[in-house]
């Protein structure tokens, strides 16, 4: 159940196009704490529990909405709790409020913060994999939590696939640039990873075909799932289009 203040939030800026939303929220207090691969924009009232992330198109939320579906109670996926379609140029998501590294690294020790940096960078790299973090990525694969990476990498290939199949004309893919694409939630043993910022709009659909192949592959080798475990409508998506 969200609080007064942001339902209240929600209803100053039904019915506006992306700008008006944008300046309607810093009028009512909100801070702008960050901006998203595709023109969206994230506001937070101070000490919230809760963001406002607001879309210029529809593709991202939807698809962020599907994996939450998909996959509840994935401590790697961030919590959604509302999702608002404002006008035809605006989309709202109510997210969990999560940490970027640098607003903690004033409280941590320079070799601390050094170790959990290096953390959140190989997981940033995880969906498609690299060398540098090539075995750091095999521990994650034989860890506890491999379910729930494996279950996390599932999502992200199935909404990739889902919205190709959908809409002909989006170009949805992995947001592999952005630092903000994996933040953290505060727990009671420390920080944990959330992939906060996944996906993101490209220009080529044959490359962001290429990387969905990629990380259905992760799931079958790395984490050790099964080809049926993952999604069928995911692989025949990708193998119907040329690349």
């Amino acid at each position: 159940m969200l609080n007064s203040e942001t339902l209240r939030a929600l209803e100053t800026v039904e019915h506006c196009d992306y700008e008006i939303a944008c300046t309607s929220l810093t009028d009512t207090g909100y801070q702008k704490i960050g901006k998203g691969t595709t023109e969206s924009t994230v506001f937070r009232l101070p000490n919230s529990e809760y963001v406002i992330r607001i879309f210029r198109h529809e593709h991202i939320p939807a698809a962020m909405m599907a994996m939450g579906r998909a996959m509840p109670g994935n401590p790697f996926l961030p919590r959604i709790d509302e999702y608002r379609r404002l006008s035809a140029t605006a989309r709202a998501l109510v997210m969990e409020a999560l940490v970027h590294p640098s607003e903690i690294k004033p409280c941590m020790n320079e070799s601390a913060f050094r170790t959990l940096s290096g953390a959140i960078d190989a997981y940033r790299n995880f969906p498609l994999g690299d060398k540098r973090h090539a075995r750091c990525h095999e521990m994650f694969g034989r860890s506890a939590r491999n379910q729930y990476l494996g279950a996390m990498l599932q999502a992200l290939a199935n909404a990739i696939a889902e919205r190709h199949e959908d809409e002909p004309d989006c170009c949805l893919r992995l947001n592999n640039r952005s630092s903000s694409r994996v933040l953290l939630r505060r727990t009671e043993t420390g920080f944990f990873p959330v992939f906060a910022d996944p996906l993101t709009l490209g220009n080529d659909k044959a490359v962001a075909l290429r990387e969905m192949k990629q990380i259905v592959e992760r799931c079958e080798v790395l984490l050790g799932l099964p080809s049926r475990q993952i999604s069928i409508r995911a692989q025949q998506a990708e193998l119907a289009r040329p690349v």
